[in-house]
């Protein structure tokens, strides 16, 4: 079915599918000029445990150390705790923007028969807003021809968060602002032109990368991320190593100068 739907990579019958095979857990290859999804790599002797994955979370956040603590001191096990420090990651990441935030007025806000919405109602649906944003960022970059890693965890000093994406491609290659997004600088104002208008593409760095964070609604950065990402930009940050998401995107060590772009859904 994927396959039959890629013929055209560009259709929303790609998308749809792509973002089911993401979500599933797997992989998306071209093979021969044919889009198949592969099963993701199972955790094993060679990757990192999920109590390593889990470590991680809870180092690249404040609420997501709080949160997965707090399922290990109730008992629970790696995997529970991981669970937990992904939601802390949300939730950082939310109250970041509390001073702005504003829920979007729409007829699924108000619950039918006098029901009410809870706050973990809420996160969750922002949670997965953000998640269905971060595929289909994913899925362009990937119809550009550029290699993408998500999850990176990158280091200043001893400040540590995760990036959405990192992406590989050709040394100063120009990337395309995926359709239905803009791009934003780490202070959340809109990347414009020399005209003025929003900018439509923007370049990897010599060694052909970039970082790639991306938001819906107000979110803002999380604090973790608003102090490694100029690091980032600034060639003092570091990836993490062996083993790791940005050993794989060959962001492991010390970094030269590399871009972040903050791509915010648009509507």
């Amino acid at each position: 079915m994927l396959a039959k739907a890629c013929q055209d990579p560009s259709s929303s019958s790609c998308l749809s599918q792509k973002f089911l095979a993401y979500i599933a857990g797997n992989n998306i290859q071209t093979v021969a000029g044919t889009t198949i999804a592969v099963e993701g790599p199972q955790l094993g002797s060679g990757q990192p445990s999920v109590g390593a994955i889990t470590l991680d979370n809870m180092l690249g956040s404040p609420l997501a150390g709080i949160m997965g603590g707090a399922a290990y001191l109730l008992g629970g096990g790696d995997r529970n705790a991981l669970y937990a420090s992904q939601f802390g990651s949300s939730l950082d990441a939310l109250l970041g923007s509390v001073a702005g935030f504003k829920l979007p007025e729409s007829p699924y806000l108000s619950p039918p028969n006098g029901a009410t919405r809870g706050l973990a109602d809420i996160l969750a649906e922002n949670s997965a807003g953000g998640k269905a944003a971060e595929v289909q960022a994913t899925v362009a970059f990937d119809a550009q021809g550029l290699a993408v890693r998500g999850q990176v965890s990158l280091v200043n000093g001893s400040v540590r968060c995760i990036a959405d994406c990192a992406l590989n491609g050709m040394p100063n290659a120009v990337v395309r602002i995926p359709t239905g997004f803009v791009a934003e600088d780490l202070n959340g104002n809109l990347l414009v032109d020399a005209t003025g208008r929003p900018i439509t593409s923007f370049n990897l760095n010599a060694q052909g990368q970039a970082v790639v964070e991306v938001k819906t609604g107000n979110a803002a950065l999380t604090a973790n991320q608003s102090v490694v990402y100029p690091a980032v930009q600034n060639g003092t940050a570091s990836g993490t190593g062996s083993g790791t998401n940005a050993a794989k995107a060959g962001m492991s060590g010390n970094l030269p100068p590399t871009p972040v772009i903050v791509l915010r859904k648009k509507g």
